[in-house]
């Protein structure tokens, strides 16, 4: 505490342990949220990509049929992932607006806590966003490209 800052009463100190330990647990729940969200995209994007590379494979690669089925499941795949990660990501918010209304509070009686707060403001919300963004564009241009070779190729 700083030089000007008061004495905590006691039911202040109960007060930031009960904030501190709804802080783990948020920190928890967005860990494993996160955590979890990794390892299915992990699975996910590698059995997208690996997919979409076998309609390359020269054995079926004159197949029209073969080569849309691995490109929409291949799409399928990807729009799962997007999905888990959009109706999971409220969860993930909801725990650090919450991290950082704990971190306020505890400010406010002049204790110095602000992680949370301090990462939202150094890297805006959004930025991992349009990164996602982009590599979906992509990976979306790449199947359209793909059945748009098949297509024109049999023309």
């Amino acid at each position: 505490m700083g030089e000007n800052s008061k004495e905590l009463t006691d039911l202040q100190k109960e007060q930031i342990d009960v904030w501190l330990a709804e802080y783990e647990a948020c920190q928890s729940n967005r860990d494993h949220f996160d955590s979890t969200y990794w390892i299915i995209a992990t699975v996910f994007l590698a059995a997208s990509f690996t997919i979409i590379g076998l309609s390359f494979q020269e054995s079926i690669i004159d197949n029209g049929l073969a080569v849309s089925f691995l490109t929409l499941f291949s799409v399928f795949l990807f729009t799962i992932l997007y999905l888990y990660n959009w109706s999971i990501q409220r969860y993930i918010d909801r725990s650090y607006e919450r991290m950082r209304e704990i971190e306020k509070a505890i400010s406010d009686l002049g204790l110095d806590m602000k992680l949370h707060t301090s990462i939202n403001s150094d890297f805006p919300k959004g930025r991992g966003r349009k990164i996602f963004l982009a590599i979906t564009t992509g990976f979306f241009s790449f199947c359209a490209l793909r059945i748009a070779i098949l297509l024109f190729a049999h023309i």
